[in-house]
């Protein structure tokens, strides 16, 4: 599988997570993540081609489970208490899925991680602003 493919199949994995099926245990999703098993958070086709990714590509499969960790937060309403609990939310969303996409383009060590997850945070803090008049209106 190419990268620009690899990469689609990515960032549908990220947009499934957008609005979590109802009704679903996400530390149990977050079990069958790590462990490659289908989810019921998200549709069963979209994480087969992001495991299948993974493994194609030596990617860690644990950024995908952070992301659907992330998905706790996605119920409505969506609300942060804290500022701190906002950016725990964008480093296990946003970061996770930077910090794929990151290593599919071949961009690893401790170094370029940091890197990945401050960007993440920039565009995430960023498009949110762009948004914000549409995100109140939808009670988010």
């Amino acid at each position: 599988m190419a990268q620009r493919e690899a990469a689609a199949a990515l960032w549908a994995f990220f947009h499934a997570l957008d609005a979590p099926r109802p009704g679903v245990r996400v530390e149990t999703e977050v079990r069958q993540c790590e462990a490659g098993e289908v989810l019921g958070i998200i549709p069963p086709a979209v994480a087969a081609r992001a495991y299948e990714v993974c493994r194609l590509h030596r990617l860690d499969r644990a950024h995908l489970a952070e992301q659907v960790r992330a998905a706790r937060y996605l119920v409505p309403p969506v609300r942060f208490a804290t500022a701190a609990e906002l950016l725990a939310f964008v480093r296990l969303r946003c970061g996770a899925h930077a910090q794929l996409l990151a290593h599919l383009a071949g961009q690893r060590g401790r170094f370029r991680t940091q890197g990945t997850h401050e960007f993440a945070k920039a565009l995430f803090l960023t498009n949110r602003l762009c948004y914000l008049v549409q995100d109140l209106a939808q009670d988010r």
